[in-house]
């Protein structure tokens, strides 16, 4: 799997924001479209994202539970994604992203909520960030965001985002849910639920 820095990871993520809902991406500082990305960044072995039971997932790095209503839709480089309905009908995203070349420390650390916006306004100037800060799971340390993309002259195609990155032996996974209503707190229990293997 190719693997790139975690900059281009929050891209994708923030792109995905941007796009994956419809009427998404008329704000004033849109990027380009992720599905441009050229085929020979395409992963060839997509079938080892696809979900078992009620969400269940594991690869060399993790197991977890997602969301039990996620499907897998699509993988670029190292950027999967998947698609579900919440309680209420709504579409859910939920992406996953290994990033073995990233630098927690050196990205993520030290951000507080002020440095974290910043980061974020400098994507895009319609996400607003609502709460921010660490947290352990699984004996490791999360940097974890809820924030928004919230066009001010479409108050209707508001986006909710939760997100975490997780911190593996120094570099990055990052993983969010991304839905047009609040994010179920289920799906907060799924980020909880992951558990790093042996080495990991």
């Amino acid at each position: 799997m190719n693997h790139r820095s975690y900059k281009s990871s929050l891209l994708l993520l923030l792109l995905a924001v941007c796009f994956a809902f419809a009427g998404c991406g008329k704000g004033k500082d849109t990027p380009a479209d992720p599905t441009s990305i050229p085929d020979i960044f395409q992963t060839p072995d997509a079938e080892s994202y696809e979900l078992g039971p009620n969400g269940y997932y594991e690869d060399q790095y993790i197991t977890a539970s997602w969301y039990p209503t996620l499907k897998l839709s699509r993988v670029v480089m190292n950027y999967a994604e998947y698609e579900g309905k919440t309680p209420a009908g709504d579409r859910l995203l939920f992406s996953y992203t290994v990033d073995d070349l990233g630098s927690f420390a050196q990205e993520l650390s030290g951000h507080d909520f002020d440095s974290y916006q910043k980061l974020l306004f400098s994507q895009n100037s319609y996400y607003y960030l609502k709460d921010f800060g660490y947290v352990k799971v699984d004996g490791h340390e999360a940097l974890r965001a809820v924030y928004e993309y919230a066009p001010d002259e479409e108050p209707d195609k508001k986006v909710y985002v939760l997100q975490y990155a997780y911190n593996v032996n120094g570099w990055i996974m990052s993983v969010a849910y991304t839905s047009l209503s609040p994010i179920p707190p289920e799906c907060e229990d799924t980020l909880n639920s992951v558990r790093f293997k042996a080495g990991y």
